[in-house]
């Protein structure tokens, strides 16, 4: 189970996020992993994959308001929590602004809340199915 008390500083929701390449083992940390309904797969960033050393497993194609692309895929073990690891094929794009993208291929695995605090922040809950179970 992921619960946070955040700021609410933007209108975004971003986690304290592992991630690990799921044949080396090697594991980054980030607190910038973007908490994205409109996403519907998983994506990591160039400079993270790079980073990982993840291995590409495929291609795909993916449509956007700008057009279609062709990215890398790569399979990445994505960790919110003890409980919550995953284990994912990621898309790897040319994003800046977040290191990762938590997509509907995970969030729809669970329940998640997000209400506002009486200081002004955001509470937010999420339970993978596992957890749930």
């Amino acid at each position: 189970m992921v619960n946070y008390r955040l700021p609410r500083e933007e209108e975004c929701v971003f986690l304290t996020t592992f991630l690990t390449n799921a044949m080396t083992g090697k594991t980054t940390r980030t607190k910038m992993a973007l908490w994205d309904t409109g996403a519907a797969c998983s994506c990591v960033s160039r400079e993270l994959a790079d980073f990982l050393a993840l291995e590409k497993v495929g291609e795909d194609t993916i449509d956007s308001a700008t057009g279609s692309e062709t990215a890398d895929v790569c399979r990445c073990i994505i960790t919110l929590s003890p409980e919550d690891s995953f284990v994912r094929d990621v898309l790897v794009l040319p994003i800046n602004d977040t290191p990762a993208i938590i997509g509907m291929d995970i969030i729809r695995v669970g329940h998640s809340q997000i209400s506002p605090t009486e200081e002004g922040g955001i509470h937010f809950l999420f339970e993978s199915q596992s957890s749930i179970d």
